[in-house]
C-alpha cells in the first residue's frame, strides 16, 4: 500500500483524543506529532464532537494550556467553530452548509431507501419482506447468489449515500438509514479546504462515529482499542487501523501507522483490566448548566429582537392587524404618563 498524502485528519473527542488519565503524559508527544503534519504537510485537524460549544472548551482547557488546538471544530447539531487567537470563532456559513447538507442528505437518503425497497420487493423473484420501517428494511432472497446480485446492486445505488448502510447475512439484506451529521460535516469542510477524500483519516470510538468512518467520507479509517464493538467491525471492514492502544496512545498509533504503512485491519482482544477513567461528572454537570443558560439567553435575546421589530412595523400600520398589537402598548404608556404624574 503506498503511503498516504495526509492534509484532513478528523476525529472523535470523547473517548478518542481524551479519555483516561494516561493521556496527559501523552500530551508533548501528540502535540509535537500535530506540529508536525502541520508544518510538513499543511494539515489540517478537526474534531467532531456531540458536546455543546461550552463544555467542548471545558474538557479540552487542559489541552489548550499545553498548545494542543485543532484548526476546526463541529459540536453538536453540526455548529462549526475555527481557531482564532486564543479561542474559537463561529463559522456561519460552514455551518450553514453543514445543515443544507444534513437535511437534504437525510431527504435524499429516505428518499433512496424506499425506492430501493420498492425495486427489490418488485423485481427480484422470490424475495420475501422480513422487516420494514421508515430508517431500514431486511429482504430475504431465495437463492445466496440473488442475495449477493441484490447486494452489488444496493451498494452502487448507495455509493454516494454515507447515510445509508447496507450489510448482507446469507440470504438476507438489511439496509439501514443512520445518523450523518458527522460524515456531512467532514464532506462541507473538506470540500471548502480543498481537501480530495483520499487524504483523509477519520478515527472514532463509537457508533456515533460510524458515518464518518466510511470510505465514501475518509479513505483512511481507524479506531484505538476502547472503541465499542461495532466501532471496531466497521473499521475492519473498511480496511482501517485498528490500534492496540486506548485513546489518545491510539491515536498517535493510528496516524504514525497510517503515514508509515503499517496498517493492521485485525481486530485486537481486550485486555481484562481497563485503563481508568477521568471523573468528570461535575465538569460535565457545570458545563450542562452553562449550556442551558446560554441557550436561555439567546431565546430571551431573540425573542425581544422579535417583539422590537413587531412593535416598530405596527406602529407605522405596515402589518397585519396593527392596531391591536398597538393597543397594549399605548396603554403601557398612558399608565407610565399617570404614575408619573402622581409624582
Amino acid at each position: 500500500m503506498r503511503k498516504p498524502d495526509m492534509r484532513l485528519l478528523v476525529t472523535d473527542l470523547d473517548g478518542t483524543v481524551m479519555g483516561h488519565r494516561d493521556d496527559r503524559a501523552l500530551y508533548p508527544e501528540f502535540k509535537d506529532l500535530i506540529d508536525e503534519l502541520r508544518r510538513d504537510r499543511k494539515l489540517r485537524w478537526i474534531i467532531s464532537t456531540g458536546r455543546h460549544y461550552g463544555s467542548f472548551r471545558t474538557f479540552t482547557r487542559p489541552l489548550e494550556r499545553r498548545g494542543i488546538c485543532s484548526d476546526l471544530v463541529v459540536t453538536r447539531h453540526g455548529r462549526v467553530f475555527e481557531h482564532h487567537g486564543k479561542g474559537y470563532r463561529f463559522k456561519p456559513l460552514y455551518t450553514a452548509r453543514v445543515e443544507a447538507m444534513s437535511l437534504l442528505g437525510h431527504a435524499r437518503a429516505r428518499r433512496t431507501l424506499k425506492q430501493m425497497h420498492h425495486h427489490l420487493s418488485t423485481r427480484v423473484q422470490g424475495v420475501r419482506r422480513v422487516l420494514q420501517l421508515r430508517n431500514r428494511f431486511t429482504l430475504r432472497f431465495a437463492t445466496l447468489e440473488t442475495a449477493e446480485d441484490s447486494l452489488r446492486w444496493v451498494k452502487r445505488q448507495i455509493q454516494d449515500i454515507p447515510a445509508l448502510k447496507a450489510v448482507r447475512k446469507e440470504r438476507e439484506i438489511e439496509v439501514e438509514h443512520i445518523a450523518c451529521r458527522k460524515g456531512h460535516a467532514v464532506r462541507v469542510l473538506s470540500d471548502r479546504l480543498g481537501v480530495s477524500r483520499d487524504e483523509i483519516l477519520a478515527i472514532g470510538d463509537s457508533s456515533t462515529d460510524k458515518c464518518m468512518l466510511d470510505r465514501r467520507v475518509a479513505f483512511y479509517t481507524g479506531c484505538p482499542l476502547n472503541a465499542d464493538d461495532e466501532a471496531k467491525q466497521i473499521v475492519h471492514d473498511m480496511g482501517g487501523h485498528l490500534s492496540r492502544d486506548f485513546t489518545m496512545a491510539g491515536v498517535i498509533d493510528i496516524v504514525t501507522s497510517t503515514l508509515d504503512g503499517r496498517i493492521s485491519s485485525e481486530i485486537p482482544p481486550v485486555p481484562e483490566e481497563l485503563p481508568r477513567r477521568r471523573h468528570s461528572g461535575g465538569v460535565s454537570s457545570r458545563s450542562s448548566s452553562r449550556d442551558r443558560q446560554h441557550l436561555m439567553r439567546s431565546y430571551a435575546l431573540g425573542g425581544a429582537i422579535v417583539a422590537i421589530t413587531v412593535v416598530a412595523f405596527a406602529s407605522f400600520g405596515v402589518i397585519p392587524f396593527s392596531g391591536l398589537i398597538m393597543k397594549p402598548i399605548y396603554l403601557m404608556f398612558r399608565l407610565f404618563d399617570w404614575i408619573w404624574s402622581m409624582f
